[in-house]
């Protein structure tokens, strides 16, 4: 993430592209926790996803904002 703030431009290959790698492996991720989820339901799992869920979120939000802002505003 920051290797792309710092050389980001604002074009698709520059800037869409690596924000899809980035949100496709975190979707993966939470692919494969989701998987789990329904194969082997407990509470205790139910409690974990819940307690990082919103950290996930926020994570791929921030990515897209910040790196959208950057790539306007050179001192970001």
């Amino acid at each position: 993430m920051e290797e792309l703030e710092r050389t980001v431009e604002p074009s698709w290959p520059k800037l869409v592209e690596p924000l899809e790698k980035i949100t496709d492996q975190l979707t993966i991720v939470w692919g494969m926790i989701n998987h789990l989820k329904a194969v082997k339901d407990a509470p205790e799992l139910r409690a974990a996803i819940e307690e990082v869920q919103v950290n996930c979120l926020f994570l791929i939000i921030y990515a897209l904002v910040r790196t959208c802002l950057c790539a306007y505003v050179p001192e970001c």
